[in-house]
């Protein structure tokens, strides 16, 4: 097998895992634990979820840098230090608002290569995203593509944040342990949570728990002084390997005795061997402001001229902008109605009742599997494992 192929298995199955479809034979899942350790489990849960809840609305820049490191230790000090790519990102939320961008100049032929295995990695392709709900304009900046999400087919969730290790814990926060704990306590057949264990790490008094599924085991090593938050996780297999290792190397102390990520360090590779070059990323804030409300005119993105936006679902709503536009997330309801108007104005004019033919169906398959590809770019982590798999087996020996 692979290298591509064992890390597009291992990912898989860790959708399974948090999704609760592996079943009990496979899962092995073991005896509830007591009910002193549920409720400790719980009472651990809840104030992780408490702090990550904390933000109703927030600000926050952030720098991300993706490499190769000479070892585990040179990525925790410094970050990665070879064919270093990097992006300057933007986060915005106030309640269901919220916007964010992911930028940085590329070569769009080169990074467009990437998709062969050549250029710079795909997942730190420029995009954007802003909206409000389930209403969502996102847009690749590589493929000059996007798609209005709506109630029809929502948007794939935003995971790309310091609070979420970069999509470190999974969609939507499916791997962290606030929803992992309930998870695992109310189906037992999916597979096994420990029991919450006191230890020292680092100088740190830190709680560490472990969930075990079918051949997976994720650890997490929290913080109950700061927000519970995930000081390191670590994700590979129930014989004891490692495969990847997250750290929280500085957090900031908000008002209201609230926690946030300042410094992540992401690594792939012979995590469990500190001394062998590993791949890395780095993720920095470099500005934070939870405690004044953000603008509503801060909602809004400008799209490059050029960039093909649909619905996601007719293919005949496709639209060209012919100069680059600033949208609002108050104008997205008006983007997606004015879509969907002249959707069957252009069926008609092609006297297609069904899908298009010929040079129009192509162009439209092209937007489509733009769209597609648009929620690997968000999502980024597979591509990520599976190209730092590829740099880490040909890295040189220290």
């Amino acid at each position: 097998m692979t290298r591509d192929n064992i890390a597009l298995r291992r990912f898989f199955v860790l959708a399974l895992v948090v999704g609760g479809l592996i079943s009990a034979s496979e899962g092995r899942g073991s005896a509830p634990v007591s009910e002193a350790e549920a409720l400790r489990l719980k009472t651990i849960a809840e104030g992780f979820m408490t702090n990550r809840q904390s933000f109703p609305f927030l600000t926050c820049r952030f720098e991300v840098s993706q490499g190769a490191a000479g070892s585990l230790k040179e990525a925790l000090d410094s970050g990665p230090s070879k064919d270093v790519v990097k992006a300057e990102c933007i986060w915005i939320r106030d309640g269901s608002k919220e916007r964010y961008e992911l930028n940085r100049p590329v070569d769009r032929e080169k990074l467009m290569g990437s998709v062969k295995g050549e250029g710079v990695p795909l997942t730190l392709g420029p995009h954007k995203r802003v909206g409000e709900g389930s209403l969502v304009l996102a847009t690749n900046g590589v493929l000059l593509s996007g798609a209005a999400y709506s109630p029809d087919l929502p948007p794939p969730d935003l995971i790309d944040t310091p609070l979420d290790m970069f999509g470190e814990m999974g969609s939507d926060g499916s791997l962290h342990p606030g929803r992992l704990i309930p998870r695992f306590l109310e189906s037992p057949e999916v597979g096994t949570v420990w029991p919450a264990e006191a230890v020292s790490l680092e100088g740190q008094d830190l709680l560490k728990v472990v969930f075990e599924a079918s051949k997976t085991r994720i650890t997490f090593f929290l913080a109950p002084r700061q927000g519970y938050l995930p000081v390191q996780m670590w994700v590979g297999d129930r014989d004891g390997s490692v495969h990847r290792k997250g750290f929280i190397t500085k957090v900031r102390a908000c008002s209201s005795g609230r926690w946030f990520p300042e410094r992540i360090v992401l690594i792939d590779g012979d995590a469990k061997d500190p001394t062998k070059p590993c791949y890395a990323r780095e993720i920095k804030v470099t500005e934070l402001d939870v405690d004044r409300r953000p603008a509503d005119a801060q909602f809004a993105i400008e799209v490059p001229a050029g960039t093909q936006l649909w619905d996601g679902i007719d293919s005949y709503s496709l639209i060209t902008l012919p100069q680059t536009t600033r949208f609002h997330y108050s104008e997205l309801s008006g983007l997606l109605a004015e879509m969907r108007r002249q959707a069957p104005i252009r069926r008609a004019r092609e006297g297609q009742i069904g899908e298009p033919t010929g040079p129009a169906r192509s162009r439209r398959l092209v937007v489509i599997g733009g769209a597609a590809l648009l929620a690997v770019v968000l999502g980024g982590v597979v591509l990520w494992r599976i190209r730092a798999r590829r740099r880490h087996s040909s890295a040189p020996s220290p």
